[in-house]
C-alpha cells in the first residue's frame, strides 16, 4: 500500500505516479505529474503519446479505444517477454493513495494487482468506477489517433459523455430522468390535444345523427301513407278484373257458336281434299318406278362407256403397231445404212484408243510397274505420319504440361492483388467494401484514380516491403488516391455518407515527374548504403510524389549491418534512415541543440506483406526459355515442320502416280464401253437384216379386223 495520504488538495482519481518497464519504446522510466496542468514536450516518436496509451491500458482500457492496435501484446517492448504499467491514484481526502498495476506479455495475457495484491479485472474496474475514471469517454480522456471519431460526435452525445466525466453516472442518470419527463410531457399534451379533437368529432357525429333520426321518423309517416294507397290500389284492381272476366266470358260463348256452324260448311271439303291426296299418292308411285327404270339404263350406258374407254389403249396398240410396221418399212433402208455407218465408226474408235492406250498385256505391265512405287510411297507417307504422332504426343502429353507449369507458377507469383485484397479485407472492411464499389463505379471519374496505395505498389524485391510499412502511415496504405480534388469529394461522399463506410481514407496528389534532389547513393557506400526507398517500389507517380512529398523516401536510404555499426558516423543531413533490421530516427532539440537518436527494431510487414518476387520470376522466365529453346516446343515444332515437308513431297510424288493410274484405268474403261457398244450396234445391224418384208394393205385389213373385234367383245360382255 502507499505510503502517500490524499490531505484534501487532490481530486479523488487523480494521477500521483505513472511507472513504465518495457512498455513500446520504454526500458523504465517514471513520472510524476503535478496537480494542474502538466505538458510533456518532445520530438515525434519519442514516446510522448506512450503515457496517454499507458494511462488507457493501465485503467482498463481496451487496445482499441486507443486505436492503434488490435492486440496488446504489440505494445510489449521489441525484444522482451512482458511489460508493466503501474499507476498509483489518490483517493478521498484522508485516504492512502491506492496502486494499480497491471503486466501483459506478448501472448495478450495480462495480470492485475491493487496495492501489489493479485486481483481479478471486475475489482480493478469497481475501483475505477468509484473514482469516476473514464478511459473510454473521450470528452475524460482523449488519445491522438482517436481526435477524428472526437469531431463526429453530435452535440447529444457530447453532452451525455461531458455530464459523465464531470458529474459521473448519476448525472447521466438525471439527463435521462429529465428526458423521460420531457418525452412524458410531449406524450401528455399529445394525448390531451388527440383527446380534444375525439370530442369535438363526436359533437358532430351527434349533430349528424339527430338529422338522421329526424329524417327516419318522416320516413316511416311516409311508408305508413304508402301501404293505405296500395290497399285501395289492390281494391281498385281486383274489381277490374272481375268485370274483364264476366266480360270474356261472354266472348266465349259467342265464339262457340260461330265455331260450330263453321265446322258444318268445312266437312264436305275435306272429303274432297282427302280423294285428292290418295290420288296424288298413286302418281308419286309411278314416278318412283319411271326413274328408277331410267336410272338403271344410265348405269348401263355408263358400263358400256367404261368398258369402250378399256379398249382403247388395245385399239391404240394396234394402230401403233400399224404405223411402226409401215414407218419401219419405210426407214428400213436408211436405218439400216446409219447402223453400219455408226459400227464402222465405233471400230475406228477403238483402233485408235488401243493404238494410244495399248493392248491387254501392255496394260497389265504398265500397271504393276506404277503399282511398287505407289506402295513404297504409301509406306513412306505411313512412317513420316507415325514419326509426326509420336512427336506431337510428346509435345502434348510432356512439354506442355511442363510449360504450363512453368506458366502457373510464375502467374502465382506475380498474383499478388488477390492476396493484399484479403489482407486489405482482414485490416478496414470498410476500405474493402470501399474497393468493390468503386471498381463497379470507376466511370463517375475524370481524372485518374488509384486504388488503395497497398494494391498499387510493387517492390523490386520482397524484403524492402517492411522498409516501406515502417515509413508510411497505415491509414495512409490504405487510402485512396485521387488526382483531382472534386474527384475526391465526389468518392467520400458516395462512401461515407451514402454507404455509411465512415472508415474509407482519401488523399489528393498531382501526376507528374518527382522533384528529387541529385543526390547518389554511391557517396554513402562507405557506410553501407546501396539504395533509397523510392528506389525499390514502383507505383503511379501520384502516389510516389505523395509519398515524397509527405514522407520523403526519396530522402531515406537504406543500408546493412555495417550501417547499424557506423550509425553514429551518418551525416547530420540525415535525420532518418534504415539499417538491415532496425530503423533510425535523428532530432535535433530546437531548445537546446542537443541530439537524440530513436532506435526501433523492424517488424515484418502485414500490409504490403505479400509482394512479388522479381528475381525469382526472372529465375523462372529464364528457365521456362531455355526449356523453350531446347527440350520444350521449338525442337518439336521445327521436327513437324520438316516431317510436313517430307510429307507433302511425298504426297505430290502419290498423286502423280495416282493420276497416272487413273489415266490407264480410265483408257481400259473406254475399250471396254466401246467394245459393249460395238456388239449392240452389230446385233442391231443383223436384226434389220433379218427381218422380213410384208404387205402393206393385208397389214391394214388385219388391224381394222382386230379393232372391230376388240369393239364388239366390249359391247357383248356389258
Amino acid at each position: 500500500m502507499s505510503q502517500v495520504k490524499n490531505t484534501g488538495g487532490q481530486k479523488a482519481g487523480c494521477i500521483y505516479r505513472i511507472t513504465l518497464a518495457n512498455f513500446v519504446t520504454y526500458q523504465s522510466v517514471e513520472l510524476l505529474p503535478n496537480s494542474s496542468l502538466n505538458l510533456i514536450i518532445g520530438p515525434n516518436g519519442t514516446g510522448k503519446s506512450t503515457f496517454v496509451c499507458a494511462i488507457i491500458l493501465g485503467l482498463c482500457g481496451e487496445p482499441s479505444v486507443i486505436g492503434r492496435a488490435k492486440n496488446i501484446s504489440e505494445y510489449v517492448r521489441s525484444g522482451c517477454d512482458e511489460a508493466t504499467i503501474e499507476i498509483e491514484l489518490y483517493q478521498n481526502p484522508g485516504q492512502r493513495n491506492v496502486i494499480i498495476r497491471r503486466t501483459f506479455n506478448t501472448s495478450n495475457k495480462s495480470k492485475w494487482y491493487i496495492d501489489h495484491n493479485l486481483v481479478t479485472v471486475k475489482k480493478v474496474q469497481e475501483l475505477i468506477a468509484s473514482l469516476n475514471i473514464q478511459v473510454d469517454n473521450l470528452c475524460q480522456l482523449l488519445p491522438q489517433d482517436r481526435v477524428q471519431d472526437f469531431s463526429k460526435m453530435n452535440p447529444q452525445e457530447l453532452l451525455r459523455s461531458t455530464l459523465s466525466a464531470v458529474g459521473g453516472q448519476e448525472s447521466v442518470s438525471q439527463l435521462d430522468e429529465l428526458i423521460e419527463c420531457r418525452t412524458k410531457q410531449r406524450g401528455l399534451s399529445t394525448q390531451l390535444q388527440t383527446n380534444r379533437q375525439t370530442m369535438e368529432e363526436y359533437i358532430r357525429l351527434n349533430e349528424r345523427l339527430k338529422v338522421i333520426i329526424d329524417a327516419m321518423q318522416e320516413r316511416k309517416e311516409i311508408e305508413k301513407q304508402i301501404e293505405i294507397c296500395e290497399k285501395k290500389k289492390m281494391f281498385l284492381e281486383y274489381k277490374f278484373a272481375r268485370d274483364k272476366v264476366v266480360e270474356l266470358t261472354r266472348d266465349k260463348n259467342e265464339a262457340i257458336k260461330i265455331v260450330k256452324t263453321h265446322q258444318t260448311k268445312v266437312e264436305p271439303l275435306e272429303q274432297v281434299i282427302e280423294g285428292a291426296r290418295v290420288e296424288i299418292r298413286r302418281l308419286e308411285q309411278q314416278k318412283l318406278a319411271a326413274n328408277k327404270k331410267t336410272y338403271n339404263l344410265k348405269d348401263q350406258v355408263k358400263e358400256i362407256i367404261s368398258a369402250i374407254r378399256l379398249q382403247e389403249p388395245k385399239l391404240k396398240q394396234i394402230e401403233d403397231a400399224f404405223q411402226d410396221k409401215l414407218e419401219r418399212h419405210r426407214n428400213r433402208e436408211r436405218e439400216l445404212q446409219e447402223s453400219k455407218a455408226k459400227l464402222e465408226k465405233l471400230k475406228m474408235d477403238r483402233c485408235r484408243l488401243v493404238e494410244r492406250v495399248g493392248d491387254g498385256t501392255k496394260v497389265k505391265m504398265e500397271l504393276a510397274e506404277i503399282k511398287t512405287p505407289i506402295e513404297r510411297t504409301n509406306a513412306a507417307i505411313g512412317n513420316q505420319k507415325k514419326q509426326k504422332s509420336e512427336i506431337q504426343y510428346d509435345y502434348d502429353h510432356n512439354v506442355i504440361p511442363q510449360i504450363r507449369a512453368y506458366q502457373n507458377k510464375i502467374r502465382t507469383l506475380e498474383d499478388v492483388d488477390n492476396k493484399r485484397l484479403e489482407v486489405l479485407r482482414s485490416y478496414s472492411e470498410d476500405t474493402y467494401k470501399a474497393v468493390a464499389w468503386f471498381r463497379q463505379n470507376r466511370e463517375m471519374f475524370q481524372q485518374p484514380v488509384y486504388e488503395p496505395m497497398m494494391l498499387e505498389i510493387r517492390f523490386t524485391d520482397p524484403k524492402f516491403a517492411r522498409y516501406l510499412e515502417s515509413t508510411v502511415a497505415g491509414r495512409d496504405l490504405i487510402a485512396f488516391t485521387f488526382e483531382s480534388t472534386r474527384d475526391m469529394n465526389l468518392f467520400l461522399q458516395k462512401v461515407r455518407r451514402e454507404l455509411g463506410l465512415k472508415q474509407v481514407n482519401a488523399v489528393c496528389s498531382q501526376s507528374g515527374p518527382i522533384d528529387r534532389p541529385q543526390t547518389n547513393i554511391q557517396q554513402l557506400s562507405y557506410l553501407g548504403f546501396y539504395t533509397y526507398i523510392v528506389d525499390t517500389i514502383t507505383a503511379p507517380s501520384a502516389i510516389v510524389r505523395y509519398l515524397c512529398r509527405n514522407y520523403g523516401i526519396h530522402r531515406v536510404p537504406i543500408g546493412n549491418e555495417h550501417t547499424y555499426k557506423n550509425s553514429g558516423k551518418v551525416p547530420a543531413n540525415i535525420n532518418f534512415f534504415f539499417t538491415e533490421n532496425h530503423r533510425f530516427s535523428v532530432r535535433v532539440s530546437a531548445y537546446s541543440g542537443e541530439k537524440s537518436t530513436s532506435t526501433t527494431e523492424i517488424r515484418p510487414p502485414k500490409l504490403l506483406a505479400n509482394t512479388v518476387d522479381v528475381e525469382e520470376i526472372d529465375n523462372f522466365n529464364k528457365q521456362y526459355i531455355v526449356r523453350l529453346r531446347t527440350k520444350g516446343a521449338v525442337p518439336h515444332r521445327a521436327s513437324i515442320q520438316e516431317i510436313d515437308k517430307k510429307l507433302s513431297i511425298l504426297e505430290s510424288d502419290l498423286n502423280e502416280l495416282n493420276m497416272k493410274r487413273k489415266a490407264i484405268n480410265e483408257g481400259v474403261e473406254k475399250v471396254r464401253t466401246i467394245t459393249a457398244q460395238i456388239r449392240v450396234q452389230t446385233k442391231k445391224v443383223e436384226d434389220i437384216e433379218q427381218e422380213a418384208t410384208f404387205d402393206i394393205e393385208q397389214e391394214r385389213h388385219r388391224a381394222e379386223r382386230n379393232r372391230k373385234l376388240a369393239y364388239s367383245n366390249s359391247v357383248t360382255a356389258t
